[in-house]
């Protein structure tokens, strides 16, 4: 029989691996999946991320959702509309997202998992500011290349509450260590 632990388990992230699994059938409803990106700023992001093969397409929505999962854990107010990302505070997320997705506590997956989210997740807004304004953050991501780890500190811990997002959005209170 297993002890009960003394201590909270260390290794529970933020983000559920759980809640990036999004079947396609669930893909033809994206906005029950998105809590803080919504109306034209989704509709305009999810046609950014459309173009190349399924599985690309697939990878960038991927790396979209786990941005809405940030926005929900730093309680961000909702963006619903192409006005949000002519703002400095987008340049800003963008650059706590690159931070996050450093960060073993807001996801746990390999560090070729996590450039690649990266990657997905610059080009699809390089697509999107050819078609609106985008305030791009000054780090470009490149294919293979890593993430500065100086992103973490940008996140910090004070903006990390220590709860984590489970597939249906409900905060679950855990240790972030």
């Amino acid at each position: 029989m297993n002890k009960p632990a003394d201590k909270p388990n260390n290794k529970l992230t933020i983000v559920s691996r759980g809640l990036l699994r999004v079947t396609n059938e669930e893909w033809a409803t994206p906005e029950d999946h998105f809590e803080r990106l919504r109306d034209h700023a989704l509709d305009l992001l999810l046609t950014a991320a459309a173009s190349g093969s399924p599985a690309v397409h697939w990878a960038n929505r991927r790396a979209l959702l786990l941005f809405d999962c940030l926005l929900r854990v730093i309680d961000e107010s909702p963006m619903s509309s192409a006005i949000a990302f002519a703002t400095a505070r987008f340049q800003t997320l963008q650059m706590l997202f690159y931070g996050a997705l450093c960060s073993e506590r807001f996801i746990d997956t390999a560090e070729t998992s996590r450039t690649s989210m990266a990657y997905n997740f610059y080009t699809v807004l390089n697509r999107l500011a050819e078609v609106t304004t985008v305030q791009l953050a000054d780090h470009h991501q490149k294919v293979a290349g890593r993430i500065p780890e100086g992103f973490v500190q940008a996140l910090g811990r004070d903006n990390v509450p220590d709860r984590c997002l489970c597939k249906r959005g409900a905060p679950l209170r855990v240790f972030v260590g």
